[in-house]
Parts: structure tokens; C-alpha cells; sequence
């Protein structure tokens, strides 16, 4: 009968993950996970075949906190654009776990169509809030999103070069900004662009998220926001 395990499966992901937080998933390594553990690395292969099987369960793991901070973006108005402040602020935040989901060869960030495929629940959300809010059709609602994360990834990579660090309301402009130009680029090469919608969509950038607030709120901020503008 083998020997009965110190720990658990998910004790020795829970350690993996921390490791995988501070240093990449490169430092996922038997004796460096075994010192973590307070242990030796024996009784890690009690429960596991091998490290490769420990980090994809790391990776599994990284995937899901991501998801499910990202889903947060629901709990704000408009969603979408939370969604891309969400994005870059997890990459900043979290840049060793974010390399490890957006760099690796199942979830690679260079297929942002991929990545939209892979998010399921949530792009199937979000699609149908990005069309009404622009008035697009469902193809293209579906193109602003992949094109937004695109851009997100391209902050998300400079930040975590050095570059420099992005408060959360010039993220949510510039999102806004090419979130708006792509929408009413995409309806005017389908001859849908109203020039009403058109002067919503350049101002909407002054809104940011909130919570609890409704899209007739949103609207109607927006409204304000284009009065006083008139009236300066």
C-alpha cells in the first residue's frame, strides 16, 4: 500500500500557485515546491505523475481567478469597458500570472479571437451590451471585442516592460476612445452611422464605470455631459 499523502492536491496547487505568483511559472520546480510544502519531493509524486502535471494545474488555477475577477466588470456600466480596465489592471498586478495565461501555447495571446472563444460566458455578455451601446450588428459588436483586447494586450505588454503605470481613468479613456472611433468606423462602412449616435459615442468617453448604474443613467450622463459642452 503506498504511503498515505502529507497533503492535499489542492494544497500542493495552492503552494505551486504562490510560486507561480512571485517568481513565473518558471520557478514551479520539484525542490523549490517541496521547501513550501515543508517537505520533501516524494510525497509531491504521491499525488502527482510529474511537475508538468502540477503546473498545468497551476495554469488551470491562474485561468479561473482570472475569469472570475474579470467577471466583476458585470457589477458596473457600461461593462465592456470595465472589462478592458480589468484586463490591463490584472496584467499589472498580477504580470507573473498574467504571462503565464495569456503567453501559454493553449491561451496564446496572438489569437485575441481565440481568447474570446475561450472566455465563453463572459463574451457572450458582454457581445450583446458592446451592440446595443454602439448600435452594431452582432459580427461586428464581436470585432470591437477582439480588437479592444488586442489593444489591452498591447498596454498590458508595455506596462509589464518597464513602461510606465496606467491609472485606471486613462485606461478607461483610451479604451473608451478606440472602443468609440472602431464603432462608428464599422457602422459607416455598413452606411448605419447616425450623426446623433456618432456625437454620443465621441463624448461617451468622459463617462466612466459605476456601480449599480443602469444604461438609461449612462445615457443620460452622457446627454448631460454634450449640453454642457454646448453650453461652454
Amino acid at each position: 500500500m503506498p504511503p498515505k499523502p502529507k497533503f492535499t492536491r489542492e494544497q500542493v496547487v495552492d503552494a505551486a500557485y504562490e510560486i507561480a505568483r512571485e517568481k513565473g511559472i518558471e520557478g514551479v520546480v520539484a525542490r523549490e515546491l517541496a521547501g513550501k510544502l515543508g517537505s520533501t519531493v516524494s510525497p509531491i509524486f504521491t499525488l502527482f505523475e510529474n511537475m508538468e502535471e502540477v503546473k498545468n494545474a497551476v495554469y488551470e488555477k491562474a485561468k479561473e481567478e482570472c475569469i472570475s475577477y474579470l467577471a466583476e466588470c458585470f457589477s458596473y456600466t457600461p461593462a465592456f469597458k470595465e472589462f478592458g480596465i480589468r484586463w490591463i489592471r490584472f496584467s499589472m498586478e498580477e504580470p507573473m500570472l498574467y504571462r503565464l495565461i495569456f503567453f501559454h501555447d493553449k491561451f496564446s495571446s496572438r489569437d485575441a479571437e481565440r481568447i474570446v472563444d475561450a472566455f465563453g460566458e463572459l463574451s457572450q455578455r458582454i457581445i450583446p451590451e458592446i451592440s446595443e451601446a454602439f448600435d452594431l450588428v452582432e459580427e461586428d459588436a464581436r470585432e470591437l471585442l477582439i480588437q479592444m483586447l488586442i489593444y489591452a494586450n498591447g498596454f498590458s505588454v508595455f506596462s509589464g516592460n518597464g513602461g510606465q503605470v496606467i491609472d485606471s481613468q486613462s485606461i478607461g479613456k483610451n479604451i473608451s476612445e478606440m472602443a468609440m472611433g472602431l464603432a462608428m468606423f464599422l457602422n459607416l462602412r455598413r452606411g448605419r452611422l447616425n450623426l446623433k449616435q456618432a456625437e454620443i459615442m465621441i463624448h461617451s468617453t468622459e463617462v466612466m464605470p459605476r456601480q449599480g448604474a443602469s444604461r438609461e443613467e449612462y445615457i443620460e450622463e452622457i446627454m448631460k455631459g454634450i449640453e454642457k459642452l454646448k453650453n461652454e
